[in-house]
C-alpha cells in the first residue's frame, strides 16, 4: 500500500478516535486542549441553560470564523458531564456559567463534516433533535424540557408518561447537567439530581445522567 495512503488513513483514524472519546474537558470545567474561550451575555446564558443551544453574536461568530469560515452561528453545547462520543457532532463546550469554548483540535473534523458534499451534514436536524428526550437542569437546580420550564409536578407527570410505554427500552430519558462542580451552584444541582433519581426509581424509568 502506498505510504501516503497509509499516512492519510492514520490521520483519519486519529481524528475519529479523538472524537470517540468525548469532548476535551474535565468534570471541573478544565479544557484539556488548545481552545478559544468566549464570554456569553445574560441572554445567551438563559438560552444555554434552557436548551444547551447558543446563538452567537456577530462579533463572537467572526472570532470563530477565523478558524473556519463556514462554522455556523448557532451551536449545540456539551458540558463537562457529557458522557457520549462527539462523533458526527459540531459543538461548543459550555464549561463555565458565562463561558463557551471551541476546541481547536476539533476544527478540522468540523470542516470534514460540513464539507462533505456527497453526504450533506444535517445541521438543522441536529439542532431540532438536541433537546428531545432530554431534561436539562440549569445552574439553579431548575428543570427544563424542550426549552420550557418544568415544575416538580410536571417532572413527575413526564416520568409517569414515559413509564406507560410498553417497550422497556423506550422507558428512559437523558438528564443534562450544567457546569456546576466546585461552584456556588453545586448543592442546588445535586439536589435536583437526587429528586430526578427518586422519581425515576418510583416509575422504573432509566434516567441517563450526563451532559
Amino acid at each position: 500500500m502506498n505510504k501516503y495512503i497509509l499516512i492519510a488513513l492514520f490521520l483519519l483514524l486519529s481524528i475519529l478516535s479523538a472524537h470517540a472519546d468525548g469532548p476535551p474537558v474535565k468534570e471541573d470545567g478544565t479544557i484539556t486542549t488548545e481552545h478559544i474561550a468566549i464570554k456569553i451575555d445574560s441572554h445567551q446564558i438563559k438560552q444555554v441553560e434552557k436548551t444547551h443551544i447558543v446563538d452567537l453574536s456577530a462579533s463572537q461568530h467572526s472570532l470563530l470564523k477565523e478558524y473556519y469560515k463556514n462554522l455556523p452561528k448557532k451551536f449545540v453545547v456539551v458540558t463537562p458531564h457529557y458522557n457520549d462520543c462527539t462523533c458526527d457532532l459540531i459543538y461548543l463546550i459550555w464549561n463555565k456559567t458565562d463561558t463557551i469554548v471551541l476546541p481547536l483540535d476539533s476544527v478540522d473534523y468540523f470542516k470534514e463534516l460540513l464539507g462533505d458534499k456527497e453526504h450533506p451534514y444535517d445541521y438543522q436536524g441536529l439542532l431540532k433533535n438536541w433537546i428531545k428526550q432530554k431534561i436539562i437542569i440549569d445552574t439553579k437546580g431548575n428543570f427544563h424540557y424542550k426549552g420550557k420550564s418544568l415544575s416538580k409536578g410536571g417532572l413527575e407527570d413526564l416520568f409517569k408518561n414515559i413509564a406507560k410505554d410498553k417497550d422497556e427500552f423506550a422507558r428512559w430519558i437523558a438528564i443534562s447537567l450544567p457546569p456546576y462542580l466546585k461552584t456556588e451552584h453545586e448543592g442546588k444541582v445535586d439536589s435536583a439530581i437526587e429528586e430526578i433519581e427518586k422519581i425515576a426509581e418510583k416509575y422504573k424509568v432509566r434516567a441517563q445522567i450526563g451532559g
